[in-house]
Order: structure tokens, then sequence, then C-alpha cells
């Protein structure tokens, strides 16, 4: 959890941290989400452990890890453009 005065100060995580590749600013138990992308686990351990949590306003964070996804968009946007042909 980020406690912070702006949603500025996340933005500029982004240019201090290259790892972080999105922010959002969160109606939830958490102030803020970001997404990093890492080259494997122990890369986003370092990232956690020496990083992260050294930056002023972080009080926790919690992980998670994405598997596989699904672009929803893409799909139903092809599903509409498909014309039935006999």
């Amino acid at each position: 959890m980020i406690k912070a005065d702006s949603f500025s100060f996340v933005l500029d995580l982004s240019i201090y941290f290259p790892e972080v590749i999105e922010s959002h600013h969160l109606a939830s138990a958490y102030d803020y989400m970001l997404k990093v992308l890492m080259e494997d686990t122990d890369k986003l351990e370092i990232f956690l452990s020496e990083k992260l949590k050294f930056i002023q306003g972080v009080q926790k964070s919690n992980t998670l890890i994405i598997l596989s996804t699904v672009n929803l968009s893409a799909i139903n946007y092809r599903a509409s453009t498909q014309v039935e042909t006999l």
C-alpha cells in the first residue's frame, strides 16, 4: 500500500523504475496497483525487497503473477465483424 499525497508520486516511479509499465489508482484496500515487467521471479524479488519497499510511503505490498492473458476485446471485435456466409 502506498500512502502518497498525489498520483504524480506513482507516475514518478516509472521514471526511476523502468520495470513499472503501468500504474493504477484504486478504490480498494490498496491505493495503487503497479504493473511491472520482470525477466523472472528472482528479478521480481529484488525489485520488491531492494527497491519498492524502501520508497517513502510504501507501507505494504501484495504480489500477483499473471500466468496467461486472453484479450477479450479482440475476440469480441472479431465476433462482431464476422459475416456469416452461405
